[in-house]
């Protein structure tokens, strides 16, 4: 694997699925798979005043594959696809607190690939870039052993790699866009629960 970044994404996973959050003693360490069905926009978010106006989507649409193993560890593995505008990705998702059936998970890294010229946020000609990195938290619901709701807030932040070197100073106005996240709510399906 040449690239950095999915190497660091599959070595972090690998040693974080060893940690289990508490459950059952005698439950069997099998994995956890499911489909989550999202929706999200800077809904709540006032609008930064930018230069030549903002040029962030009003709405995103995802489709995500979570895995975690064993079933109940406190680290999930995401594979995401984005219908509009389109992308895909890879995140983890780190389930810090279980209360029954309610789960909050905080920061959760991850990096959106944009095949076209057509990204999420700061969608300027100028600020074009082949990826952002993604951070995120939320809470989830478990309705039954197979459905579970969520609502979280996400930023896409514009590559820096990318950006700055172009921009220069007037990338903080880039980074200012995108600054207050997204909001967004999502259903899960648990395929194997």
């Amino acid at each position: 694997m040449k690239n950095p970044i999915i190497v660091f994404f599959v070595v972090f996973f690998l040693a974080m699925s060893c940690i289990v959050s508490a459950g059952e003693k005698n439950e069997i360490p099998i994995f956890r798979f499911g489909a989550e069905n999202s929706i999200g926009g800077p809904w709540l978010l006032k609008a930064t005043p930018i230069p030549g106006g903002e040029t962030t989507h009003k709405v995103f649409h995802q489709f995500t594959a979570r895995f975690s193993f064993p079933k109940n560890a406190a680290v999930e593995l995401e594979f995401s696809a984005m219908s509009y505008p389109a992308g895909f990705g890879i995140g983890l998702r780190f389930n810090l607190i279980k209360i029954k059936y309610f789960t909050i998970h905080l920061i959760d890294p991850g990096v959106v690939f944009w095949p076209t010229k057509n990204q999420l946020v700061v969608n300027r000609p100028e600020a074009e870039r082949s990826f952002d990195i993604t951070l995120g938290l939320g809470g989830e619901v478990e309705l039954t052993d197979w459905l579970s709701a969520g609502i979280g807030w996400k930023w896409f932040i514009p590559n820096p790699v990318q950006v700055i070197p172009y921009l220069g100073n007037f990338s903080r106005l880039v980074y200012r866009e995108v600054s207050g996240g997204m909001l967004c709510v999502s259903i899960t399906a648990w395929i194997f629960p």
